[in-house]
């Protein structure tokens, strides 16, 4: 079976830009902390993972996290980058979590990314990122949520 390719064709992922992207945990799992009165929550393990994304700027030159939110099974954030390729930011992310926590099967392979082309893009995803607490009830990735 061959996966379906994510990126966006052609794309230079090592260009100056900003980049919405999700990860998530493995399947679905909720270890990242939980949603209560619209307000999420972190465990320990999400507490390492807002902790490891507010350090990607020190370890990435030209990298800055613009806005973000750890939700009990994924991650959200903006980056800005310029010059290091988006999936290495990533993937140190990613490591530097699993490291910390010492949970080898904490991720989902993969993430998925946006590229944000303009300004009322980024309004759209920032508005999304910093509501999503107050949707997670009806999130249908929400393995908890009542249906």
């Amino acid at each position: 079976m061959r996966r379906r390719e994510l990126r966006l064709r052609g794309f230079d992922y090592s260009s100056a830009g900003l980049y919405y992207v999700t990860v998530c945990a493995r399947a679905q799992a909720l270890v990242f902390g939980e949603v209560v009165d619209d307000e999420v929550h972190l465990s320990r393990v999400g507490a390492v993972a807002r902790a490891c994304l507010l350090e990607v700027a020190e370890h990435h030159a030209g990298a800055v996290v613009d806005s973000y939110v750890v939700m009990p099974n994924h991650v959200h954030v903006v980056l800005a980058t310029e010059g290091t390729p988006l999936g290495v930011i990533v993937g140190t992310f990613k490591a530097a979590v699993t490291r910390a926590t010492g949970n080898r099967q904490l991720w989902q392979r993969g993430y998925h990314d946006h590229v944000i082309r303009d300004e009322a893009d980024l309004t759209r995803v920032r508005e999304y990122i910093a509501t999503n607490p107050i949707r997670w009830m009806h999130d249908p990735e929400n393995s908890a949520r009542s249906p």
